[in-house]
């Protein structure tokens, strides 16, 4: 997964500047132009075809208004049918907690900045593994500390930033989602997304109760 589609959409989100964007517009032209790319991951190949949705939600034949749902790029993410895809987003950089305790160098880490649960100062911890026994271990435990604190950037525990794809789809992971696309009329929806129009009326209705 980290060499194909989570490696590739973080380099060019961050060279186009997207990672870090609310410009909803932005990304969605960029969608538009990468969509057929997205078809050649794994992660997609047994979709049809890729929809890039102008808006966060839309009516099914039934006047039901149906909200995009939020997925996380994982290992296992797979799609299958129709993709109606209206935007991607970047999760801020956090550390997977299954590599906190993980070795980076020379048998040591630096952890990635927590709470004291004492007094909930903040902290980090260094991680030194080492043989007691070995001859004139202290001298090496020096060296190694002082490595250590000359370059922790060759120490710390990397962060990853997740993928989140928003959209409306038919199946993920092979598991079906009925809810999000039964009864619809798939052309009428695809005009409704490429025009960008979007029918709220009875979300529209709902706040306007709740203000009275």
């Amino acid at each position: 997964m980290e060499n194909s589609l989570k490696k590739v959409l973080n380099e060019i989100f961050i060279e186009k500047g997207l990672d870090n964007s609310d410009n909803n517009l932005l990304i969605i032209e960029f969608l538009k132009s990468y969509k057929d790319e997205l078809l050649k991951f794994d992660e997609f190949k047994d979709v049809e075809e890729i929809i890039i949705m102008d808006s966060p939600s839309i009516k099914n034949d039934n006047g039901e208004i149906i909200q995009t749902k939020h997925y996380r790029l994982t290992e296992n993410f797979k799609l299958k049918g129709k993709v109606y895809l209206y935007n991607i987003l970047f999760t801020p950089p956090i550390c997977d907690m299954k590599d906190f305790y993980k070795e980076v160098k020379n048998g040591c880490s630096i952890t990635h900045t927590m709470y004291d649960s004492t007094n909930f100062d903040l902290c980090k911890q260094i991680r030194i593994k080492f043989n007691p026994w070995e001859e004139n271990v202290k001298g090496k435990l020096h060296k190694l500390l002082d490595d250590i604190l000359d370059n922790p950037q060759e120490y710390e525990v990397k962060k990853s930033r997740d993928i989140i794809f928003v959209g409306i789809f038919d199946y993920i992971n092979d598991k079906e989602i009925k809810q999000d696309l039964e009864n619809l009329n798939n052309d009428k929806f695809k005009n409704q997304c490429k025009s960008g129009k979007c029918k709220q009326k009875k979300m529209n209705n709902k706040k306007n109760r709740k203000l009275q």
